[in-house]
């Protein structure tokens, strides 16, 4: 970090330091204040303010012992390989910046001074680094007031750099190469420029419930061999959106591999379903999770029927189907969120693996965010009659605070323990429809419990699934997939 402080015209320097609340602002000249000696040298007993940045005037008094930046510079054994993206957590590695920490360029450091330029090296807003900048109650959860900002229990600092141990590669190296499927007819080619024609055969509308939206399609490959299994959860603000057509990454990044299935759900509007004459009515949150969680428990039930390996379930979503995804992952068995879809309670609906794109997490802090946000001329409003989510949690008052279902119940910051199954979370930096800072959020309270994670933030993608896939990487998701569900890396 010095080497970076250094190199930074004074003046610079003087208003990063204003920015950041620094300045001196603690104890009195002269005296080692804890907290003061951050921007002195480590050791220091004695301080002095020049130029409104802590000077050692003597060494000896021995450091603090709290948590390091997650851009300050660490023995070179103690750092943890987070895996070959950039866009990962800010503090991990680039080849040419070594960790992102004292040799890296102001960008990426996940220090105090990273969002002046971009957040997490990515964008250009003061209000993404790891909440230096931000309010506290929008922030990205480095000032932790309340339980569900930034998913802290107490005012414990959270720094955005710090999504911890652990990245996805998890030693991917150590892993076996996975063992190639036996294809009957040879692995499919599907092309997705621009569509994929013909879609791939599918067994489809297989009913998991009574509602006419609680079906989906399944996508079995031609081989005999037993697989594991791909849930896509389609987007559509809970109201709207379907199974199919769905995404051509997914065909990319199964190669054939897995048993894909497309979920319909219960949505928060009464629907015509497409193709029929049949109705399904508005329902509130939970039935729309309390869906997918029945037909992962119909999949598991009939997972011999469909060659699926019950032990080996993933699921990825985008927007609406983000935020669905999380709490699956994140939610496992939970009873309250089995809602009135309580068929076959014997299996189990939880899941191995999760991707979450650009998925709410607490949408009371999203209007607030997205004008934090700075580059949206006309962002959705979701403290309004007509949001989303106020049909989503049963609201019949003015905006979010009148509603039956609290926030929490729907946010997956509640769910969060050190139990869970590896994430991705990975959201578009100019999304001016769930701002960013809600993936944050997440990623902040995953990081608090230890679960392994990898947060990425997607330079210039708005609200839209394909580049912000294409933004984590499609090898990263094919690898992802394979080593939590295959237990083994491709060639």
């Amino acid at each position: 970090m010095k080497r970076v402080l250094q190199s930074i015209s004074p003046f610079f320097f003087a208003v990063l330091l204003g920015l950041n609340g620094l300045g001196c602002p603690r104890g009195s000249q002269g005296a080692c204040a804890e907290g003061d000696h951050k921007d002195a040298v480590d050791g220091c007993n004695s301080c002095e303010c020049v130029d409104g940045g802590w000077q050692c005037t003597e060494m000896a008094c021995p450091t603090p012992d709290v948590a390091r930046d997650a851009g300050a510079e660490e023995p070179e054994q103690e750092k943890v390989d987070a895996g070959p993206s950039i866009h990962a957590d800010a503090g991990t590695a680039r080849p040419e910046k070594q960790d992102g920490g004292a040799g890296a360029i102001i960008e990426w450091d996940a220090g105090p001074l990273a969002s002046f330029q971009t957040d997490a090296g990515h964008t250009p807003h003061v209000h993404f680094d790891a909440g230096q900048f931000a309010s506290p109650n929008i922030d990205s959860g480095m000032h932790a007031l309340t339980p569900m900002d930034a998913g802290t229990d107490e005012a414990t600092v959270v720094d955005a750099g710090s999504s911890l141990p652990i990245a996805t590669d998890g030693g991917t190296s150590s892993l076996p190469l996975c063992t190639p499927v036996n294809f009957n007819v040879g692995p499919p080619n599907y092309d997705c420029s621009p569509n994929i024609t013909p879609w791939p055969p599918s067994i489809d509308d297989v009913a998991y419930g009574d509602d006419p939206l609680q079906k989906m399609d399944i996508y079995i490959p031609d081989t005999s061999d037993t697989l594991p299994l791909l849930i896509w959860i389609h987007g559509g603000g809970w109201k709207g959106g379907k199974k199919h057509p769905f995404p051509c990454f997914i065909w990319a990044i199964t190669q054939g591999e897995y048993v894909v299935v497309s979920v319909n759900y219960r949505l928060t509007i009464g629907n015509i379903v497409e193709g029929t004459n049949e109705v399904s009515l508005g329902v509130p949150w939970p039935a729309q999770v309390a869906d997918v969680k029945q037909a992962v428990r119909f999949l598991r039930a009939n997972a011999a029927n469909y060659q699926i390996q019950p032990d080996n379930i993933g699921v990825i979503g985008s927007s609406a189907g983000g935020h669905l995804s999380a709490i699956m992952g994140l939610a496992g068995d939970d009873d309250w969120l089995r809602g009135d879809a309580l068929a076959l309670p014997e299996q189990s609906d939880a899941v191995q693996a999760a991707v979450d794109m650009y998925g709410p997490t607490r949408p009371d802090l999203m209007d607030q965010q997205l004008e934090a946000l700075g580059i949206c001329v006309d962002p959705h409003c979701h403290d309004c009659n007509t949001s989303p989510e106020y049909t989503l949690l049963d609201c019949h008052g003015v905006g979010l605070e009148s509603c039956n279902i609290p926030t929490t119940k729907m946010s997956p910051i509640t769910y969060v323990d050190a139990s869970d199954p590896p994430m991705i979370v990975a959201h578009g930096d100019a999304d001016c429809s769930v701002p960013p800072q809600q993936s944050q959020l997440l990623a902040n309270r995953l990081a608090l419990h230890g679960v392994e994670h990898e947060f990425i933030l997607v330079p210039g993608a708005g609200h839209q699934k394909n580049p912000v896939a294409q933004g984590i990487g499609l090898s990263k998701l094919q690898q992802f997939f394979d080593e939590h569900l295959r237990g083994c890396k491709r060639p």
